[in-house]
């Protein structure tokens, strides 16, 4: 008798732990692809965009719209005056060194009032009705929804607090520099 209970202890806990790997094989091979970047991953693709923003290259003469905290807006217009191609080059520099396909992105300023100041960037991201990322002007209204097109998996905003100088009374006041960054992984 006592053999048997052993044998049947035996065939359950097999039993169950064939059932744990079972369960364990099948949640492994549904889970999706297009997983979320992990956190030491989107630690570095923000390390590496913002140093890009930060550290103008030599060859770019219209990138330095940062010194330090300052946010120079004469420079940022010389700045969106240029291509997207050069534009996309200098801050996010080689898509395929980051992992992705394919990237675009959208820098915006915006006031700690909550408006926006001024922006450039990819035509397909959704600015406001009417607005895309690419439009002449100002946007001067808080509810600003920026969207990325459909077709990106990803999506990340990275912020740098500045200040600038506006054009009234030459007024030093407080923004963040953000960019908008849409993504679709390999």
């Amino acid at each position: 008798m006592k053999k048997k209970a052993q044998i049947i202890g035996m065939d359950l806990v097999m039993g169950v732990s064939i059932f744990l790997i079972a369960i364990s094989v099948f949640f492994v091979m549904i889970r999706d692809s297009n997983t979320l970047i992990s956190d030491k991953s989107i630690n570095d693709v923000a390390n590496y965009i913002m140093s890009n923003v930060e550290n103008v290259p030599t060859t770019c003469s219209n990138c330095d719209f940062l010194e330090g905290s300052k946010f120079i807006k004469f420079n940022f217009g010389l700045f969106a005056g240029t291509g997207y191609a050069e534009k996309k080059s200098y801050i996010l520099g080689d898509v395929d060194k980051l992992g992705f396909k394919e990237m675009i992105f959208c820098i915006y300023v915006k006031d700690y009032e909550g408006k926006i100041i001024t922006y450039t960037g990819n035509n397909t991201i959704e600015l406001s009705s009417g607005k895309n990322c690419n439009s002449e002007g100002e946007i001067n209204k808080e509810d600003v929804n920026l969207k990325c097109p459909i077709k990106f998996t990803q999506s990340f905003v990275l912020s740098k607090p500045v200040f600038y100088y506006s054009n009234l009374m030459n007024e030093r006041k407080l923004a963040n520099v953000n960019i908008l960054v849409c993504a679709n992984e390999e």
